[in-house]
């Protein structure tokens, strides 16, 4: 197993369909966009999607490099729904979270709305977790498909459009 330090921040862009963050794998930060055909709060009681174009279609993931949008394969998609949609999950499920998304006054600001009587600005909310995964090498290959490339004692995921991502310190 490899230790590998992995830092996810999540921002609401709308209660429970919509989030914006980043995930720092090792030393390589990627910009995300998550997005959700069914609010988080209905996925408990939804069947479970009959195949992988479906929960793609449900839960829309985007990775970005460098503001690029990167395509994500099958096995790719697979690690970061684990990484990013349980995460925006916990957010979500947060009691935090539920009460300021259910107060008059915060509420209506995360949602962009005017209160009558706050004249306060448009409220954020976010969280940043930083914690240590092991990662089984078999995980780091896949991430790293099509080739395996040492360098720099770092592992590196070289795709096939030709970038490469540091994923796991050796």
């Amino acid at each position: 197993m490899t230790k590998v330090s992995v830092k996810r921040s999540i921002d609401q862009v709308a209660d429970g369909i919509a989030y914006k963050g980043y995930i720092t794998i090792a030393e390589t930060t990627l910009d995300y966009e998550l997005n959700f055909a069914i609010p988080i709060s209905k996925t408990k009681t939804m069947p479970c999607p009959k195949d992988r174009a479906e929960a793609r279609r449900i839960f829309r993931i985007t990775v970005k490099k460098g503001g690029s949008d990167t395509q994500l394969t099958d096995k790719e998609w697979g690690f970061f729904f684990n990484m990013l949609v349980m995460f925006a999950a916990e957010f979500y499920y947060l009691p935090q979270t539920r009460v300021n998304n259910e107060s008059p006054i915060i509420g209506c600001s995360l949602r962009g709305e005017r209160h009558a009587h706050s004249g306060m600005a448009e409220y954020g909310m976010g969280m940043t977790c930083q914690t240590w995964f092991d990662f089984h090498p078999d995980l780091c290959a896949m991430l790293n498909a099509p080739q395996v490339r040492l360098q720099a004692r770092r592992l590196l995921m070289v795709r096939r459009d030709g970038q490469s991502w540091p994923i796991c310190a050796m």
